[in-house]
């Protein structure tokens, strides 16, 4: 058995240059800025501490 088969992202890992990771980088942080405090919204709008959020 290939480990590659339970684990696809060792085919692509080994062309993955640092220009893809600035940009999955920057979508990272940007996803987590924006829902982050969404999700703690929408926990004190359903009347529940923002940690539920």
């Amino acid at each position: 058995m290939n480990i590659k088969q339970f684990i696809p992202a060792f085919d692509w890992l080994a062309n993955y240059n640092k220009a893809q990771f600035k940009g999955d980088l920057s979508a990272g942080l940007t996803v987590g800025v924006m829902l982050i405090p969404q999700g703690m919204a929408y926990a004190m709008i359903a009347g529940l501490p923002p940690i539920y959020g």
